[in-house]
């Protein structure tokens, strides 16, 4: 089964969240959608953030730089952390500062994760 690739971007002018049409990597090009129109941007203005191929407990597609709220199994306690890509276990990871520990994004730990936000329009999320 094929993963689905597609990504979203962070407009730096506009300081908005767009969904991407196409990418081209020659020209350095992106298209994005908004509202009901389509657009250009250079690719040094926007940033690109990958679907992880996963959805959170209340089906909302996560994206590299989401923030979410983990919701502990063993213990009645709630990390929130943002998604990255982990280059050491290739794979999308929550990095929960509190104790130091990532959390691979995994389908079976789904219904624990929930979006809340993301780094570039809610950054005071992140703050303790």
């Amino acid at each position: 089964e094929m993963r689905e690739i597609k990504f979203r971007v962070w407009d730096k002018e506009t300081k908005n969240i767009y969904e991407v049409r196409n990418i081209d990597f020659i020209s350095e090009m992106v298209e994005i959608k908004y509202q009901a129109n389509y657009g250009v941007r250079e690719l040094e203005n926007v940033i690109l953030m990958q679907f992880t191929g996963l959805q959170d407990k209340n089906g909302v597609d996560i994206y590299e730089g989401d923030i979410l709220i983990y919701q502990h199994m063993f213990v009645d306690k709630k990390s929130v952390s943002e998604v990255i890509w982990n280059e050491k276990y290739s794979g999308f990871a929550s990095y929960v500062e509190d104790d130091e520990r990532r959390y691979i994004l995994e389908k079976e730990l789904k219904n624990q994760f929930e979006v809340i936000g993301n780094i570039y329009e809610n950054p005071e999320l992140l703050e303790v």
